[in-house]
């Protein structure tokens, strides 16, 4: 859907990466649930993955949101925990995109480019959760220089990345104030920055997603990303322009991987004289998976499609990722219930499958968070779309301009 011969391409590649270089280690990550894997992460990140969406001319792949999309798709169905990977660096360097100057676009985004180093975004804590102008994480100046301190948990490759783009309060405020909060650039070496232990989680076995802590810790002024007072906007444009679609991209994997198994094991499995797949209670549970992985990729690709071209809708972008998380819980019911008593097996992933669901749904606002800005887009109680906003920025550049008549006879 809105593929060029250049996604196919890019398809095919990531394919055959996926099957070579994740498939084979998938059970073993999953076995695993405390081992965080590296290697993958690093080898995704050398062909360009992390800034696949980042235009050219401010130092990314220049790819695209529709490549973007494609590339997640293909890596989550091998294994969802590499596809949180891939999507959790490629918010953190297009955090950078939005509101970065460029100088901090120039700094950091050839070493995403190249893979020499990960970024992601450290916006959310414990007693705020969804509610971004509830944290707590203070920066006061001192200089030439800001001074963070708080704690920031669950973030995507917590324990990987080389740079955190931070939100914290740098102005005293009762938590209503738009104005109140500012992002930064903090590498994960610089002095104060600290990681706590991690602890493995229900689901993505083999992804980071640990909490970091902030003592002291000294940021060059120059490393503010956006303006002073502009945090929330960087944190809600990275969230809806970047998380968002990333998610869905991880949930329509996983629902590829749960229709793949599902249909794998039902014909191959045997009973009352003929597979299981021939049952038309199993046939239904099978039509309703593919109706809902058919459902998602159009939501997923319409939006991500609109985004390349100037034309990006927040909605559009929220719905995507509420289609496709809701509907990667739901057909990891209807491939739980078609495994039988089969799920309750190790060696069949489809209990896995419905754990990293879960994950995905919390991952970037809960449903019950899509569901509410979408309401409050319909009620005309809604901002100014952040894709509106930084259309330029997101954007592709637009195709070249086919000769005219004139020049045509000339070259002629």
């Amino acid at each position: 859907m809105f593929e060029t011969d250049d996604h196919r391409d890019l398809r095919r590649q990531a394919r055959d990466f996926a099957h070579a270089e994740i498939a084979p280690h998938a059970a073993r990550l999953d076995a695993h649930p405390g081992r965080v894997e590296t290697e993958i992460v690093k080898a995704m990140a050398r062909p360009g993955w992390l800034t696949a969406a980042v235009p050219a001319a401010r130092g990314g792949a220049g790819l695209g949101h529709v490549a973007k999309l494609v590339l997640l798709e293909e890596i989550s169905q091998a294994s969802p925990a590499m596809g949180a990977a891939l999507q959790a660096s490629q918010l953190g360097a297009e955090m950078f995109l939005h509101y970065g100057s460029d100088e901090l676009l120039a700094e950091w985004m050839p070493q995403f480019s190249l893979g020499e180093r990960l970024a992601t975004i450290a916006v959310t804590e414990t007693e705020s959760g969804g509610h971004v102008l509830g944290m707590r994480a203070t920066g006061h100046r001192d200089g030439d220089r800001w001074i963070l301190n708080g704690r920031k948990t669950f973030i995507g490759n917590s324990h990987l990345a080389d740079v955190f783009g931070v939100v914290v309060r740098t102005a005293p405020d009762s938590g209503r104030s738009s104005r109140s909060l500012s992002a930064f650039a903090v590498e994960t070496k610089r002095a104060g920055v600290r990681l706590a232990p991690y602890a493995p989680a229900r689901g993505l076995h083999g992804f980071s997603f640990g909490d970091v802590i902030f003592e002291d810790v000294a940021v060059p002024a120059a490393h503010m990303i956006g303006a002073e007072g502009e945090g929330m906007h960087v944190a809600y444009a990275a969230s809806i322009l970047a998380g968002r679609l990333c998610l869905a991209g991880l949930g329509i994997g996983i629902q590829h991987a749960l229709k793949h198994d599902t249909i794998t094991y039902t014909t191959h499995c045997h009973r009352y004289g003929g597979a299981l797949s021939d049952l038309p209670v199993i046939q239904q549970r099978i039509g309703w998976i593919t109706a809902r992985l058919m459902r998602s990729r159009t939501a997923a690709y319409t939006a991500a499609h609109l985004l390349d071209h100037g034309q990006g809708r927040d909605i559009d972008l929220i719905h995507a990722k509420l289609e496709a998380s809701e509907a990667a819980l739901d057909s990891a019911g209807d491939a739980m219930r078609a495994h039988g008593a089969a799920r309750m097996r190790t060696d069949r992933r489809v209990g896995q499958l419905a754990q990293d669901a879960w994950c995905v749904e919390a991952a970037a606002g809960t449903s019950d968070i899509q569901l509410l800005k979408l309401a409050q887009d319909a009620t005309g109680n809604g901002h100014l779309p952040y894709s509106v906003r930084l259309a330029d920025r997101v954007a592709l550049p637009p195709p070249p301009a086919p000769p005219s008549k004139t020049a045509r006879e000339h070259a002629a």
